[in-house]
């Protein structure tokens, strides 16, 4: 848009008058072009004005509200696409597939979806496929001139290669720091700035990405350089890189960025696998001195290449073949080196003396704690063979993060000290640590203790039987990790107090002697005690709880009040579980499942939305259902004959295996899955709502007939319903039918059949 004014004055006039809507699509130029062009004017009030540019920027001069525009969602982007290949009303059979391919490459984009439909109109199968074979290499001529705009209008040529290296280098979202740290250009933070303004990549102050259309733009720019590979700027894929260092060929122009691509794994950044590279004169020859990032996952030599490390920011070799990273016994200089990473290197013997590294923040290695670097903020010895920790380790006082998970010959934590100010994250789960020291108390700020794991795959601790009375004394500590400590039999006082002392979390989940609970402190929202199946009584609750999980805790008889925060109960096999309290009025997920004992429900509140109560075998009947419901399961409760009133809200019943059930309420027209299978004794079905897609009523055996299928339903289960005779016209939205060892089924309706 180029108009320098808006209009004569006798416009402006009639505009100060007048409610108006100003629509100004696609704004360029120079930053001030906004204020230019309403400079003077004065517009009604109620007047709306939208203005759509590729700059932030252009929009940041005005006092206005900024929306940033996301792609398409999945449905409406089909939709969209759709309208130009196929005629109206028509049916894209047979191309399923192919359009979920279309949208996974166009991710949201209206351009790319209106090119390619109107591309493939009136195309074959076979045609739409090697088109979209054609555009994983070859991204489409109009595409990629339309968004080659914002690049070229970049201007800066540094600011251009910035974005050339986040497209070829880094295939997911990446690090900011890590990319602004490994960039060979000085002036990258204010460079990754621009190019978020103008949409040219997504970004926040830690994470950056780029949607894949502008990643193939780029790439295609540097493809577009020459048509010999090693004569490009950048190399991204094994072949090419492999092609480049086997053949000898002209040393690439990448090297001058430092970057040196993984041609073995398919570790980031790498995209591509299974490329091999024989390079019998060895590597040295391909790596240049000003090098700053370096990955050769399962790297094969036992030593790596010689360069100068002075510009190193970034050494990553996991499982690697390395036995000495250098053969000196010289500090090196390595004053930039921000990570190493050689985890899972077995053979690697120790590693150099790294003391000059004054700015290395992340150590993932196997061993060797010698001549560390003080400025170390991250340690992660998971895994490693080491049987002892050196009290040196607390001479890194900056050390925010430490990991000893999995370290199975580790049996002794070590005294801490002096305080530790920064760590504020300690893993221990899977080592044979016996007990904490007392002076745990020196860890000031730590917030998260691991001694189970968080999801229960990591490993325990079952050796560790009592954890030190100082660690009350924690006032930081926000998640406390005790899953699987089966060893322990009672917890010492814990960190109390709101705001100024704060536990989050408290994980006993599994803890399988522990009997009872100390008093919790009133900043717990959590608590986690699956599996305790020795704990027969809770403490008070605090009135902060939000999420209470005691399931399969199979000596508890009773609940003590519930606070009123709490929104998420679950205690599925407590079977020892007589009756329920009052729920909370904020209650939204209720799980009750197994609890054989329990004869019947509470009031329920009106926030519930999500109930599980399958297998309640001593429940004759439900309380009324609240309004708000989404998620109903009942499923095995063969006492319970008939069903209350069913909310409009609810998307999900379950009801499989009532055998006592005789009949079903009507249901509410947004129930999207119906599971009624098993239940023996319900003869016919009410009408099903339009929004169903779902239908489960295997071995039914009483049903003779089915009601008319909704047009949206997709999945159908009538298995073994050995009394009906026929079925109804079957909708072509439907995917899959079950329909075996029907023995009385006579007639099919014709079924719209779609590929």
């Amino acid at each position: 848009m180029n108009t320098p004014i808006l209009g004569s004055r006798s416009i402006q006039d009639r505009l100060r008058c007048k409610k108006v809507f100003i629509v100004l699509d696609n704004l360029n130029g120079r930053s001030s072009k906004l204020n230019d062009l309403f400079e003077g004017y004065q517009l009604a009030n109620g007047s709306r004005i939208i203005v759509t540019s590729r700059d932030k920027q252009l929009l940041m001069t005005k006092n206005c509200q900024i929306y940033q525009l996301n792609g398409l969602y999945h449905r409406d982007a089909l939709q969209l696409f759709c309208f130009h290949p196929f005629e109206p009303n028509s049916l894209a059979t047979c191309y399923e597939a192919l359009l979920e391919s279309v949208a996974h490459y166009a991710k949201g984009n209206p351009l790319a979806l209106k090119v390619l439909g109107s591309s493939l109109k009136y195309k074959s199968v076979e045609e739409w496929k090697s088109a979209l074979d054609k555009l994983k290499t070859d991204p489409d001529p109009e595409i990629k001139k339309v968004l080659r705009i914002s690049y070229d209008g970049l201007g800066d040529k540094s600011i251009q290669g910035i974005f050339l290296d986040i497209a070829c280098f880094f295939i997911y979202q990446a690090p900011r720091e890590e990319v602004e740290s490994i960039s060979n250009h000085t002036d990258a933070t204010i460079g990754i700035s621009v190019l978020i303004d103008k949409s040219l990549i997504i970004g926040s102050k830690e994470r950056l990405g780029m949607h894949d259309l502008l990643r193939q733009m780029a790439r295609a720019i540097v493809c577009d350089e020459s048509k010999d590979c090693g004569n490009r700027s950048r190399l991204w894929n094994n072949k090419d890189s492999c092609h480049v260092l086997e053949r000898n060929t002209k040393r690439c122009k990448s090297d001058p960025y430092g970057i040196f691509k993984d041609v073995q794994s398919n570790g980031y950044p790498n995209e591509e696998s299974n490329f091999g590279v024989s390079l019998p004169d060895g590597v040295e020859r391909f790596v240049s001195d000003d090098l700053k990032y370096f990955q050769w996952d399962t790297y094969p030599l036992k030593y790596l290449p010689y360069f100068n490390p002075e510009n190193l920011v970034q050494l990553i070799m996991r499982r690697s073949q390395l036995e000495l990273l250098r053969n000196e016994d010289q500090p090196l200089e390595l004053v930039k080196l921000k990570k190493i990473d050689l985890s899972y290197s077995e053979h690697l013997m120790q590693i150099p003396n790294l003391s000059r590294a004054i700015n290395l923040e992340v150590l993932n290695l196997q061993d060797g704690l010698e001549n560390l670097p003080i400025n170390v903020r991250k340690l992660y010895l998971s895994r490693t063979a080491i049987k002892s920790l050196s009290e040196s380790i607390w001479k890194l006082k900056y050390l925010d993060r430490l990991d000893l998970s999995r370290c199975r010959n580790l049996r002794k934590f070590p005294e801490i000290s002096g305080r530790m100010e920064f760590l504020v994250e300690i893993k221990l789960y899977r080592t044979e640590i016996e007990e904490l020291p007392k002076s745990i108390d020196n860890l000031t700020r730590l917030e998260t203790l691991h001694l189970g794991s968080l999801d229960g795959f990591g490993g325990c601790n079952k050796i560790i039987k009592f954890l030190p009375n100082s660690l009350c004394k924690l006032l930081h500590l926000h998640y406390l990790y005790l899953k699987e400590c089966s060893s322990i039999e009672e917890l010492p006082p814990l960190p109390r107090g709101l705001r100024e002392l704060e536990i989050g979390k408290l994980n006993i989940g599994k803890c399988e002697r522990m009997k009872s609970l100390p008093e919790l402190p009133s900043s717990l929202y959590y608590l986690f005690a699956e599996e305790c199946s020795s704990l027969e009584e809770l403490p008070p609750l605090p009135h902060g709880l939000t999420k209470l999980n005691i399931g399969k805790c199979e000596r508890l008889k009773s609940l003590p009040e519930l606070p009123s925060s709490l929104y998420h109960l679950r205690a599925e096999e407590c079977s020892s579980l007589e009756e329920l309290p009052p729920l909370p009025l904020g209650l939204r997920g209720l799980d009750i499942g197994k609890c054989g004992r329990l004869k019947s429900l509470p009031e329920l509140p009106s926030s519930l939305e999500e109930l599980w109560a399958e297998e309640f075998s001593l429940l004759e009947e439900l309380p009324p259902l609240p309004r708000g419901l989404l998620d109903l399961n009942i499923g095995k409760c063969k006492r319970l004959k008939s069903l209350p009133e069913l909310p409009s809200s609810l998307y999900h019943l379950c009801a499989e295996e009532c055998s006592s059930l005789e009949e079903l309420p009507p249901l509410p027209h947004g129930l999207g899955k119906l599971n009624i299978g098993k239940c023996e004794r319900l003869k016919s079905l009410p009408e099903l709502p339009s929004s169903l897609i779902s239908l489960s009523a295997e071995e039914c055996s009483s049903i003779e007939e089915l009601p008319p299928l909704p047009r949206g339903l997709r999945e159908l289960d009538i298995g073994k319903c050995e009394r009906l005779k026929s079925l109804p016209e079957l909708p072509s939205s439907l995917k899959v039918l079950k329909a075996n060892d029907c023995t009385s089924l006579e007639t099919i309706s014709s079924w719209g059949f779609i590929c």
